[in-house]
């Protein structure tokens, strides 16, 4: 045993307790580092891979997809599109409908006549659209979020602009359809 070991027992004579009990654990932290690094080791090694599948692999994966899918994927956001106006001339038929109080066959004949002259018009023509456009988009803003206690924090214009650009207002407000 070593030099360690004799000095602590000489020391220990003096006490009368022998609870504690003297364990040379140098072999056991040994045991124990070697086991960590091991384990690092492993960890780093997976974190290359993990760097090497982002970067390569997944890469060649979605240049595949795309060279693979490019016309579905177009077709796709073509429908998604027009999905997107079809649900933004929805609305703004039904605010029409309910702020004027007609019946909705006049107010769709309405606004498709709006968009005639919006894609045909003088520029003060389409901003006199736009600007009623952008009335009834907040009104259905303001009709689907009513019930919210924090509409007053609600900024609709850029909700306005985040719906109208990304088609979220399709599905925004349903109200009754009265005529």
């Amino acid at each position: 045993m070593g030099r360690k070991y004799r000095e602590l027992k000489e020391r220990m004579l003096g006490v009368r307790s022998r609870h504690l009990l003297v364990i040379d654990d140098q072999k056991i932290r040994m045991k124990a580092y070697k086991e960590i690094e091991k384990t690092l080791k492993k960890i780093e090694n997976l974190e290359d891979s993990i760097q090497s599948f982002e970067t390569t692999d997944q890469g060649l994966f979605n240049d595949w997809t795309k060279l693979t899918f490019a016309d579905r994927q177009s077709t796709l956001e073509s429908l998604h599109q027009q999905l997107s106006e079809m649900g933004i001339f929805h609305n703004r038929v039904i605010a029409l409908s309910d702020l004027e109080e007609m019946a909705i066959w006049l107010a769709y004949s309405q606004v498709k006549s709006e968009q005639d002259l919006h894609k045909n018009g003088t520029i003060e023509e389409k901003n006199r659209i736009e600007k009623l456009w952008k009335e009834r988009d907040e009104y259905v803003l303001r009709q689907a979020y009513r019930n919210e206690d924090d509409f007053e924090d609600f900024d609709v214009e850029a909700e306005v602009w985040k719906c109208t650009s990304y088609g979220v207002l399709e599905a925004a407000w349903v109200p009754k359809l009265g005529v």
